[in-house]
């Protein structure tokens, strides 16, 4: 069910990204995740 979600997740980040920005980045792009998965289910 999530794991569709992991796809948006960047490949390559750039070595100047701190550890925080990541799981910062990495956070949003699951909430954001959830949040459209959450849409299409209730379009259904």
């Amino acid at each position: 069910m999530v794991s569709h979600i992991f796809f948006f997740f960047p490949a390559n980040t750039s070595p100047s990204t701190t550890i925080r920005e990541e799981n910062f980045l990495y956070k949003r792009v699951i909430y954001y995740g959830i949040q459209e998965h959450q849409q299409q289910e209730e379009k259904k």
